[in-house]
Order: C-alpha cells, then sequence, then structure tokens
C-alpha cells in the first residue's frame, strides 16, 4: 500500500535526496578533476589537446567517449 498523500510525500522526499546527493558527487568530483590540473600542467595540456583534436569545438557526445582515453583516465 502507498499510504496516500505520506507516500507521496516520501516518496518526493527520496527522490529529492538521490537527485541532491548526485549533484553533490558530481561537484565533488569536478573539484578534485581542477586541483589535480591545477597541480600537473602538463596533464592539463595532454588533456586539452585531446579534447581539441576529438571535438575541434562542437559539444561531446557519449559517442565520443570511445576516442577520448585520457580524458575518461583524468575523469575516473
Amino acid at each position: 500500500m502507498f499510504f496516500r498523500q505520506t507516500g507521496e510525500e516520501n516518496l518526493a522526499a527520496t527522490v529529492g535526496e538521490l537527485l541532491a546527493v548526485g549533484a553533490k558527487s558530481s561537484s565533488v568530483t569536478l573539484q578534485w578533476i581542477m586541483l589535480y590540473l591545477a597541480g600537473h600542467p602538463l596533464k592539463q595540456t595532454i588533456l586539452q589537446e585531446e579534447i581539441d583534436r576529438v571535438l575541434g569545438g562542437r559539444v561531446p557526445t557519449f559517442d565520443d567517449k570511445k576516442s577520448m582515453p585520457y580524458t575518461n583516465a583524468v575523469i575516473q
């Protein structure tokens, strides 16, 4: 049983928490990537060269992922 309004409120709260946690982990990941790259300028140059070579200034797609092993490694 879904418990009517209480169930709907609990569902909304749970979904909201899941979205907030996902956003927080993405934010922290990006912060660590920026910190790492700031301390390793050569790595930053290699990353930028791969991005420029594969994307050429366009917006990335999921299909680009297989062509960007260095970028994937940095994100991981």
